[in-house]
């Protein structure tokens, strides 16, 4: 039996059989083959899915498999705008208003996501650098500051 030293549920936990030891850097995973594609998630909706845009500009439905969830999930957390590597299902035929599924592969730490960056691996979809089209407004990443003194109080909200 394991002792456990610092007290209290977590400390348990982690004394456990299943404990690994202080991370390590990763040798950094890229696409070996057909159908391995990087993709970022953008929106999660529970029961082991969540919603990525890949490299190839196509938004798809991502499938957490068991190997990623319960116990192993601790490792590898994805939230919204992770990267992860996703394996496209060529088998499966699409129906008509659905999206196109996918199978989660691996996921990225954030140490690797600059090093995708930096190695040029990850297209201009992922990164943002394309605008986004929303109902006809043109919205882009950048922002804009505008700084209100006196002076121009009355020439910025004289409509209102």
């Amino acid at each position: 039996m394991v002792k456990n030293k610092k007290g209290g549920k977590g400390h348990k936990k982690m004394s456990s059989k299943h404990a690994k030891g202080p991370s390590e850097s990763y040798k950094l995973r890229l696409p070996q083959q057909d159908g391995e594609v990087i993709a970022q998630v953008i929106k999660t909706f529970g029961h082991g899915m969540v919603d990525v845009m890949c490299n190839d500009g196509v938004t798809r439905l991502c499938i957490i498999r068991k190997k990623f969830r319960g116990r192993n999930r601790r490792d590898n957390e994805i939230r919204l705008h992770s990267y992860v590597m996703v394996g496209i299902r060529s088998f499966e035929v699409v129906a008509r208003g659905k999206k196109p599924k996918s199978d989660l592969i691996y996921v990225y730490t954030s140490d690797q996501k600059t090093q995708l960056k930096q190695g040029g691996h990850i297209n201009g979809c992922l990164m943002g650098g394309e605008p986004v089209d929303v109902g006809g407004f043109d919205i882009s990443t950048k922002s804009i500051n505008v700084k209100i003194t006196e002076d121009n109080w009355e020439e910025e909200f004289a409509d209102i």
